[in-house]
């Protein structure tokens, strides 16, 4: 499918994830066992802005995939979040 590109999304180390949907500011909750690639991200808060439609939808889609996340592959700087039967819901790319 087409590439989505957003604003990088931040793990803090300490629980929090933070970062933008391209509308809305996102600081979210987390917790990771590196041991065995488990990340589960919780609710928290987000900014409540409004943007056009297909901003709306793009936002929709981020926030349902993050709250699927169930673990995670680490390649380099970059990192897949994965969801159920191993398909990944979001490809994280760090410079």
């Amino acid at each position: 499918g087409d590439l989505l590109y957003i604003e990088a999304l931040k793990f803090d180390g300490n629980g929090k994830l933070s970062g933008s949907t391209g509308i809305n500011v996102i600081n979210l909750n987390y917790q990771m066992d590196e041991k065995n690639n488990t990340l589960t991200i919780t609710e928290g808060v987000m900014t409540l802005k409004s943007g056009d439609d297909l901003a709306m939808e793009i936002e929709a889609y981020l926030l349902a995939s993050l709250v699927n996340v169930i673990g995670y592959v680490e390649e380099g700087t970059n990192m897949a979040l994965i969801g159920p039967n191993g398909i990944v819901l979001i490809q994280l790319f760090y410079p």
